[in-house]
């Protein structure tokens, strides 16, 4: 599946744009920063990676529209500019209130500039459903969201950026409550077939190995990240960056430290 083909009638000036919003300014230091470009690709690909889970409990669910959703759900930030999960769980109601009013300015100037149809659905739609998430696929793309994101933050601890430690408790507490926030999710959550669906499993939970960890608090390399933690959803997220940007550009967005 080429993901940025769904998007081919966008003008050049939009990946640009979304690859210059570099993700975790609150963060002094990332090791290995990503930008919302690579981001809301890896979200299309979680969810993509969900649909045989998805397609048992949710028959009528709109895959084309998930995808498309993933896409392009991190869109008006190309106006308003990063605001981070971190930053939102410590606002006050009529702050979070301002926040959503300017994602809305932002979803009505985008529609305008940008093309009126993403295949079979709306631009304005998507970018309204994503920000209100009434419907189930913008849900489910909303916990493929915070998937990529426990999934960055793991990438950093492991390379021994300490800093990340918080946005993994963060994350993990999330999880632990999303059916409390989106309950028509509660079927796919947790599900044991599923990796995605189910963050806390561990390889051997009876017995943690020093192996698992040899390369911890060491920066990635090409060797290192073929090597399996003891997190199969980490792995699976490492697996899903070879699979679609291959080998050599995985490695760079993976092992290529940018900041110290």
């Amino acid at each position: 599946m080429d993901y940025t083909g769904l998007l081919a009638h966008f003008p050049p000036e939009r990946e640009r744009s979304l690859k210059a919003i570099k993700r975790y300014s609150m963060f002094e230091v990332m090791y290995y920063r990503p930008d919302v470009w690579l981001h809301s690709q890896r979200v299309a690909w979680i969810v993509d990676s969900l649909w045989p889970a998805i397609k048992d409990v949710f028959p009528k669910f709109d895959r084309s529209k998930a995808r498309h959703l993933a896409l392009v759900h991190d869109d008006a930030e190309m106006e308003t500019g990063d605001i981070q999960a971190g930053h939102k769980a410590v606002m006050s109601s009529w702050r979070l209130a301002q926040v959503a009013k300017n994602e809305e300015k932002a979803i009505v100037k985008l529609a305008k500039k940008y093309p009126f149809r993403i295949g079979d659905h709306s631009y304005r739609r998507l970018l309204l459903d994503s920000l209100n998430k009434r419907s189930l696929e913008s849900q489910v793309v909303s916990y493929a969201d915070k998937v990529d994101a426990f999934c960055e933050s793991l990438h950093e601890v492991l390379a021994g950026n300490m800093l990340f430690i918080e946005p993994i408790m963060f994350y993990t507490g999330m999880f632990a409550r999303f059916d409390r926030k989106f309950p028509r999710l509660k079927p796919l959550l947790g599900n044991r077939h599923s990796v995605f669906a189910n963050t806390g499993s561990r390889v051997d939970s009876w017995n943690i190995k020093t192996s698992y960890y040899a390369a911890f608090g060491r920066s990635h390399t090409a060797r290192t990240l073929r090597k399996p933690t003891n997190f199969p959803v980490y792995n699976r997220w490492r697996e899903l960056t070879f699979r679609y940007l291959g080998s050599k550009e995985a490695i760079a967005v993976l092992a290529h430290q940018q900041e110290r």
